[in-house]
């Protein structure tokens, strides 16, 4: 809260609107993993088309944790899809990915 200016509301208006990601913990709080941050403090560019793309297939936010850290070989240049975002390449490759892996996890 202290680091984004805003509230805890505001942050759980933000998770539950998909443009922060916040994952559920056994404690009961909510972890915010690191990478989906700008230095300055925003989100990186296209997370939440990403996180909305991917919550058609699973309302799992771990799932799309992990799906958007994995290294997969023959995507995003083998690095993971944060990173991708982050780097300001063209976010439609990952848009698109997750929407078609989604569509996989819904079936």
């Amino acid at each position: 809260m202290t680091w984004l200016g805003i509230t805890r509301q505001a942050i759980n208006a933000r998770v539950k609107d998909r443009t922060l990601l916040g994952l559920p913990t056994a404690d009961g709080p909510l972890a915010y993993p690191t990478w989906q941050f700008t230095d300055g403090g925003a989100t990186i560019s296209h997370l939440s088309d990403t996180l909305k793309a991917l919550a058609t297939g699973t309302d799992d936010r771990w799932t799309w944790a992990a799906w958007l850290a994995a290294l997969p070989k023959k995507r995003f240049d083998g690095g993971p899809a944060w990173k991708w975002l982050a780097t300001g390449r063209d976010p439609d490759v990952v848009i698109r990915a997750a929407r078609h892996d989604a569509a996989v996890w819904a079936h």
